[in-house]
């Protein structure tokens, strides 16, 4: 068998890959993102929820950091789509309904505030970056470091009011507040005044400003917190009184709807956790009332809002770790800041719960995995809804080979496929389908480890039925059931890493509690129970200098590879990492070291193939040497194996090593070189890597030893919105992928069309004539979804059932388009049907020179909407005839066969 090359590849770079190398496409995995915690901020005139600081996307579309939700039913605008805001810091909606944002530049240096059209996403508005006529020096390579808005915030009336900040000659920063006409769009230049460093604004329901601040003084180890109410009818700011607190720091300062604000405040050293939050009126003349004797928040609490004219404490409560679900109360406080009784909110996970925003009597909170809408005035939960995928696709991803020549990805992502959610795990099929039956109850995954005969190595935190947490800290999970056997390693103490012999034992490192060196222990997967009688304890000292564990590396013919590096080994660099071999059975003592020259650890280039080993250029005869057990054999670069190196081929890269070749990457090329031979490259073998000098690869053999995960290095900018990569899983392999006939069928009883290429599809079709579709004898060539060559597409397919408000017919897609559908609500994504040839203006080229051209029945007002794919002008013209919308070339076939009617 033919080994296939698995890679993490960037989407955009497909265009790269030589016509001779075909591109395996992992379905929609354009979707996959970082979870990441984003902000919420109603609007309540136009009833919408703004989300930002998510990323730049969702569902793996770009969303420039900012995207709005229907609030009745937190739907996606998927048609508002505002571009080139970069990273949004925050959000204030203006008196015309427009956007407001605090934007971070792509530099990362300064920050502006843009104007955003409420109704056409497209203009986007620069209101300013240079904030005041300062005295900056444009010469100094710092003069825009720390420039810009800070913080803004929405008055009562067309008013905006914000803090900025730009750089003196003198190289500090001088800070303004001033405010920004948003029916206008211009700032007001005679109103300003100075504002200290950290200084917040809020404004009342009276439209006075008020600024507050909390000026750390460090060699104290306390704080001087200060706080000032202007009036902002008049031209120009008036003071109309401040206070000052010392020793205490100021949390949050939020209008109460009488014109007096809501102050959250701690004592002592620490506003952001160890303290409590006390919560307190200011009146308007900036006195304060003696503080209750009961303080309002404990240290768990995150912050407090204003609903219905009170205060209310929200708490998050973790149940037993950070990577554990957590609860959030809301804890509603009486006149004089006394806690009452609490509501408990566990529908989502609020281990990243956001400040909650107020839109009328509604509650909104972004949750981990949901926006959960509460009652304002019972704190009970109203819904709570799923977040779209937000994110980056700048995730984690670790890919690894089973024993079944399936590939596993596991890492810190969720993705939608085929209508579900996949979190932190999944598994592709040899032909890059996902396993959609391949389900285990994965909250969190560190490592994924795959074993033959058995199944896959977790480790991680693992939830029951009812979404509870258990305390078991690894799990192996059968790769064909699905089944999970959970152990607790909790007494390893701190895990290192484990290998999977793949019949009966894991080896597993750690450093357990109240002890100094690491050590490895045998777990007895049979018992489920570690073996008392094995093992080793690694040493933390070696000749030539103090060494640190780095963790194990290979398990394989009764021999454990463990390799340790310098504490000096700074960026993952190091010039001698040594891997130390023990026998399983003898242990205690290594029966070899190997000294690796400049060893790139991070990256775990280093494989064994008995009897030699392989590093670098270079491979080293691990047997044939005298061995003794009271002195270690160290083989150094100066004694390889003779016979055998990696030709000289300029900066290259091991990436595997299979039992027959060795593969390296030179820039963005692959190539190998047999084991068996002198270490030249073969002459005849090269691959064109999609992914360019980055990425990682997997070699699918089928006569392989499992490999490690390997770390995903995508050189994405996650700051830049610009970007249109995407994550995927792309096996290289120099063989064509099969041709598949594209067959319409019609049902009378509804006026259906449909088309399918999935021949097992069209079988089940053609023998149960009792589900109404009946072949139309249309057909067209096309090949299959997950083996694409150069120049084709995959073509998605979506279902929009009736059931969810939809009209029952399927919608086929490819490119940017299969992205978007994933966002319509009421539509059902199915995966990838077949791939094409895509047109050019219209036109088709000579490689598939028939046009299939998509009409539309024109009916999506009654709910009844339909499309047809047609191969003929007499096809097109005899819809068209019945009132049908001819919506251009959307396919490329080589070969079509018309209906006869």
């Amino acid at each position: 068998m033919k080994p296939v090359l698995y890679a993490v590849a960037l989407l955009s770079s497909l265009a790269a890959t030589t016509a001779h190398a075909l591109l395996l496409i992992n379905p929609d995995l354009s979707g996959l993102a970082d979870r990441v915690q984003p902000q919420i901020q109603a609007d309540i005139p136009s009833n919408r929820l703004y989300l930002y600081g998510f990323g730049t996307r969702i569902h793996g579309v770009p969303f420039a950091d900012l995207a709005r939700l229907n609030a009745s039913n937190n739907e996606l605008d998927i048609a508002w789509r505002p571009e080139g805001t970069g990273r949004v810091l925050d959000l204030a909606t203006g008196a015309n309904g427009d956007v407001f944002v605090v934007s971070l530049e792509k530099t990362r240096i300064r920050r502006s505030l843009l104007q955003i059209s409420a109704s056409s996403p497209a203009v986007v508005t620069k209101v300013f970056d240079e904030i005041f006529p300062l005295a900056t020096d444009p010469q100094s390579a710092n003069a825009d470091f720390g420039a810009g808005v800070h913080r803004i915030a929405r008055g009562s009336d067309r008013w905006l009011y914000f803090v900025a900040a730009d750089r003196l000659a003198s190289g500090d920063l001088s800070f303004r507040v001033g405010r920004v006409d948003t029916i206008a769009g211009a700032v007001d230049s005679a109103w300003t005044l100075p504002a200290p460093h950290a200084a917040r604004i809020s404004v009342t329901s009276d439209n006075d400003l008020v600024i507050y601040a909390t000026l750390d003084d460090s060699r104290r180890q306390m704080h001087d917190s200060r706080l000032a109410r202007y009036a902002t009818s008049e031209s120009t700011p008036r003071l109309l009184c401040s206070r000052e607190d010392p020793g205490r720091a100021y949390t949050e300062a939020i209008d109460d709807g009488q014109g007096s604000v809501f102050l959250g405040l701690t004592d002592g050293a620490d506003p952001t956790g160890g303290k409590p939050i006390t919560v307190t009126r200011v009146n308007r003349d900036c006195s304060m009332p003696r503080l209750p004797s009961q303080v309002s928040g404990s240290v768990n609490a995150l912050g407090f809002f204003v609903a219905n004219g009170r205060a209310v404490v929200y708490e998050r409560q973790l149940i037993d770790s950070y990577l554990s679900p957590a609860t959030l109360d809301l804890i509603p406080l009486d006149s004089d800041g006394t806690r009452l009784a609490s509501v408990t909110l566990a529908v989502a996970d609020y281990s990243y719960a956001t400040r909650p925003s107020v839109l009328g009597d509604a509650i909104y909170i972004a949750a981990r995995t949901a926006i959960t809408t509460v009652d304002a005035s019972s704190l009970q939960i109203r819904r709570s809804a799923p977040l779209p995928l937000m994110g980056s696709p700048s995730t984690q991803v670790k890919i690894a080979r089973l024993e079944s020549g399936e590939v596993l990805m596991s890492g810190t992502f969720e993705t939608m496929l085929e209508g579900r959610v996949y979190t932190n795990l999944l598994k592709l099929r040899r032909n890059g389908a996902p396993d959609t039956t391949w389900t285990p109850r994965v909250r969190f995954v560190g490592d994924a480890i795959p074993a033959p005969r058995g199944g896959v190595l977790l480790s991680g935190t693992f939830t029951n039925e009812r979404g509870e947490a258990l305390a078991a800290t690894h799990a192996l999970v059968n790769y064909a059931t699905a089944a999970i056997t959970y152990i607790d390693w909790s007494r390893l103490g701190t895990f290192g890493g484990a290998v999977y012999d793949g019949d009966r034992y894991i080896y597993a490192s750690g450093v357990a509690s109240g002890q100094m060196r690491p050590e490895i222990r045998r777990f007895d997967v049979a018992q489920n129970a570690f073996d008392p009688d094995w093992r080793i304890e690694l040493p933390n000292v070696v000749p030539g200098g103090a060494y640190r564990y780095s963790g194990l590396r290979h398990v394989d013919r009764g021999a454990l590879w463990i390799m340790i590096a310098p504490q000096n080994c700074f960026g993952g660099q190091c010039g001698s990492v040594r891997a130390l071999r023990y026998d399983i059975e003898q242990g205690k003592v290594p029966r070899a070291t190997l000294l690796l020259p400049v060893y790139w650890l991070d990256n775990g280039r280093f494989w064994v193939r008995e009897p030699y080993a392989y590093s670098g250029d270079f491979r080293y005869a691990l047997d044939g040497n005298p061995i003794r057990t009271d002195v270690p054999l160290e083989l150094t670069p100066s004694s390889p194996a003779s016979g055998w190196r990696l030709e000289d081929r300029g900066y290259q890269q091991l990436v595997s090593v299979t039992d027959a070749h060795a593969y390296a990457r030179v820039g963005g090329v692959i190539l190998r070189a047999r084991l068996d031979g002198s270490g030249a490259t073969e002459s005849d073998w090269k691959i064109d890597s999609p992914l360019g000098a980055s990425g990682d690869i997997v070699v699918n053999d089928a006569d392989i030893a499992p490999l490690p995960a390997l770390l995903l290095n995508s050189g994405w900018d996650p700051f830049d919105p610009t970007s249109e990569s995407s994550l995927s899983i792309a096996p290289l392999d120099p063989r064509g992928n099969s041709p598949r006939e594209v067959v319409e069928y019609y049902h009378a009883g509804i006026d259906r069309y449909f088309i399918t290429g999935v021949p097992s599809e069209q079988a089940a079709l053609d023998a149960n004539p009792s589900l109404g579709l009946a072949r139309t004898g249309m057909r067209f060539m096309a090949k299959e979804a997950y083996v694409v060559e150069a120049g084709l597409n995959p073509v998605c397919r979506f279902y929009s059932p009736p059931n969810a408000g939809g009209s029952n017919s399927h919608f086929f897609a490819q490119g940017e388009t299969c992205q978007w559908g994933r966002l319509w609500s009421n539509l059902r994504p199915e995966g990838y049907d077949f791939s094409v040839v895509p047109p050019t203006g219209g036109s088709c080229p000579s490689s598939a020179p028939v046009p299939v051209t998509r009409v539309f029945n024109n009916r999506a007002a009654s709910n009844n909407g339909n499309h047809r794919y047609v191969v003929s002008t007499t096809s097109k013209l005899r819809m068209l005839a019945r009132g049908w919308v001819d919506e251009g070339v959307v396919f490329c076939a080589s070969a079509v066969v018309d209906t006869p009617s």
